[in-house]
């Protein structure tokens, strides 16, 4: 079996790989290491526990108090440490061992999700102990995000960066797939309570997950420093002073701010447009997850043919046309399958973009420039959830969502008239994997933009 022989910075990831030949190159490569292996499967199960948790909680608190205003204002809470803390939370994860911090951090969630079901237990669940239990459960997965995304650096190597980023978000996508149907299911004949405790109990499969796992933070050249205003504002400094950041991070929280909220209101279009009820929202939800899937597999494929930036463009206007006609369908079907579109094309966005703000920046510096795709990804998806319930409790849910999709189509037509904005938004070429693409697309790969993006030297902060 032959393996590749990782880099100093990656030395564990070389030494936990698995698989070398089998995998090496393809759709699947990342899973050539033992302990990214391990810790996506472990996650994949948490995360169908934590979607049957979103899924129950959206039915429950929609029949409970019949208002799209309530569901967004819970979403807002969970969600809300995220712009409070995500600053600290980079510069956190960028200072102490990511491993046990993230065992800190699934333990606190867990502990939330239980807190959570006992109340609904109980019968003492009212807005207040809800949005209580779900901020508690925001703290900790506010740092417990940047931890995450760039612990993965640390398990693999460079050219297999953007497959394990994908493939990260497809086990989350493809939990978001499993979770919602068996919810779905399992609300026809229980309470929404046993399902909150399902999802506590599933923390403990991701601590095991870290328990097992080998990798170890490699040693840092860079001196130790303390948490102060200056560490947690460097990556901001960073993106700020660099168009190709400022650009993607800038695109990203307009996709989350008015495309995302459809996971918050696949209850109403399933109920009021559709007019079927919790196994309809299962599906919209579970085909939405399935995309993902697909798109995870899909963007490490067209990469080797198409520069980081270019998947942005245009994936982005995908996910704008795709909801645009999910807002005019009534059709159960049509409804389901534009889902799907839309989640595969909001996967290979947010993939393209999160691999390349990891592998442009130094490795001491990835948990805070993650720290701002983990705010516009989570942080402005909660107060557009909000802003967009409340203005469709006026106008109906249709136009509001519509409206905010064809927010998201006028954006992405912007980045391709504009190609400069992001000319730098791509992964340098000494990080591309080393499989070459099929010799009749290999021409038209390097007439790309890519090469002239990787001419260009990424200014670092003072």
């Amino acid at each position: 079996m032959v393996l590749k022989k990782g880099k100093k910075e990656n030395k564990a990831a070389a030494n936990g790989r698995t698989a070398g030949v089998a995998l090496r190159g393809s759709v699947l490569s990342a899973f050539s290491y033992r302990d990214y292996t391990i810790l996506w499967a472990g996650a994949l199960a948490s995360n169908i526990g934590t979607w049957m948790h979103s899924t129950a909680l959206s039915y429950f608190i929609f029949l409970k108090y019949q208002s799209t205003g309530w569901m967004g204002v819970t979403n807002l809470f969970y969600n809300l440490p995220v712009v409070l803390l995500f600053l600290l939370a980079g510069s956190v994860a960028d200072l102490f061992d990511r491993r046990r911090l993230l065992m800190v951090t699934q333990s606190g969630m867990g502990l939330g999700a239980l807190a959570l079901a006992i109340l609904v237990t109980t019968n003492t669940a009212n807005l207040i102990t809800i949005n209580s239990a779900l901020f508690l459960m925001g703290v900790f997965q506010v740092f417990n995000f940047p931890a995450w995304q760039a612990i993965l650096p640390e398990m693999v190597e460079p050219g297999d960066l953007l497959n394990a980023v994908a493939l990260n978000s497809a086990q989350w996508n493809l939990a978001r797939f499993v979770g919602p149907f068996i919810a779905g299911g399992l609300l026809l004949i229980w309470r929404a309570d046993r399902i909150f405790y399902i999802n506590a109990a599933s923390f403990l499969i991701v601590i095991l997950a870290l328990l097992l796992i080998g990798t170890r933070r490699a040693a840092v050249p860079w001196p130790r420093q303390t948490i102060n205003v200056a560490h947690m504002t460097a990556g901001l400094r960073l993106a700020w002073r660099n168009q190709w950041a400022r650009t993607i991070l800038f695109v990203l929280g307009i996709y989350t701010f008015f495309a995302l909220p459809y996971s918050i209101f696949t209850p109403v279009f399933a109920i009021r447009v559709l007019h079927r009820g919790a196994a309809a929202n299962g599906l919209l939800l579970g085909l939405s997850g399935l995309g993902a899937v697909v798109g995870a597999l899909a963007v490490s494929f067209l990469v080797r043919f198409f520069a980081e930036n270019t998947l942005i463009k245009w994936c982005g206007l995908g996910i704008g046309v795709s909801l645009v006609l999910f807002c005019l369908s009534t059709n159960l079907v049509l409804s389901a399958l534009l889902m799907f579109c839309t989640g595969a094309f909001f996967l290979m966005t947010s993939a393209s973009i999160n691999s390349v703000l990891q592998l442009r920046v130094e490795p001491e510096m990835r948990a805070r420039i993650i720290s701002l795709y983990v705010f516009m990804l989570i942080g402005t998806f909660p107060v557009g959830g909000a802003l967009m319930g409340v203005i469709a409790g006026r106008i109906g849910i249709r136009w509001t969502l519509g409206g905010g999709a064809a927010l998201c189509v006028l954006t992405a037509i912007a980045l391709i008239v504009n190609p400069r904005w992001t000319v730098e938004a791509v992964v340098p070429a000494d990080m591309k994997s080393t499989i070459p693409p099929p010799r009749i697309l290999r021409r038209r790969r390097l007439g790309t933009d890519n090469t002239q993006g990787n001419k260009h030297q990424l200014r670092k902060t003072r």
